[in-house]
């Protein structure tokens, strides 16, 4: 099985370095670094492989991420040798070695991004192990290249949830804890337009949620 890691890049070029070097020991068939020239997001940029991949899996890896667990194509491998087609979301740790927020979750109604999802989630958070789960992180993911193709891509319409809605459209996802890597996020410098992309991509996500939802009523 082929196993291509796809790398969208706008970041620090230390860490990309370091990363390169850590995926080059591990054996994988093909590592691609995804330039958005036209700087539209990191959605744009993941999309590149669209046209790139054409079978295989794609590993989806941020690149301020950084490897922990060793053995890691094997183990994507392995994952994927039932044959189905699905998502797969990674283990991510914070800069202090512990579980990442938002690494992955359940679409909680009515208020599936705010406080009272964060304090449910805080419970799946707490114990990573092996589960089924509406959503997985785009930071680290993985799925088949066909499926990829047939989802059209992650929405580049989103700024921070396009991990959210590509498996909101892939009907779930699955979380698998044996793959680790840690996120060497920076800081955010512009935090009032960080908050103004986090509430216009809750209005998208609820906005393409609803409109299905109409259509399904319909039909």
């Amino acid at each position: 099985m082929k196993v291509t890691v796809a790398i969208p890049h706008a970041g620090s070029k230390a860490k990309l370095e370091k990363l390169l070097g850590q995926l080059a020991a591990d054996g994988f068939d093909s590592v691609l670094v995804l330039g958005d020239k036209e700087r539209k997001g990191p959605a744009s940029a993941r999309n590149l492989a669209l046209g790139k991949v054409k079978d295989g899996v794609i590993w989806f890896l941020d690149d301020d991420m950084e490897l922990v667990s060793e053995g890691n194509r094997a183990k994507i491998e392995k994952i994927f040798a039932d044959g189905r087609e699905k998502i797969v979301g990674t283990l991510i740790l914070d800069k202090k070695g512990e579980p990442m927020r938002w690494n992955y979750g359940k679409f909680i109604q009515p208020l599936w991004l705010d406080g009272l999802s964060y304090w449910k989630l805080k419970r799946l958070w707490a114990k990573p192990e092996r589960r089924r789960v509406d959503w997985v992180a785009e930071g680290s993911m993985v799925m088949e290249a066909d499926l990829f193709r047939r989802l059209g891509g992650f929405d580049a319409g989103f700024l921070y949830h396009e991990g959210q809605d590509l498996c909101r459209r892939a009907g779930g996802a699955e979380f698998e804890p044996s793959v680790v890597v840690r996120h060497n996020q920076g800081r955010t410098r512009l935090r009032l337009m960080w908050w103004r992309a986090i509430v216009s991509d809750r209005r998208r996500f609820l906005g393409k949620r609803r409109d299905e939802s109409e259509e399904r009523s319909r039909g």
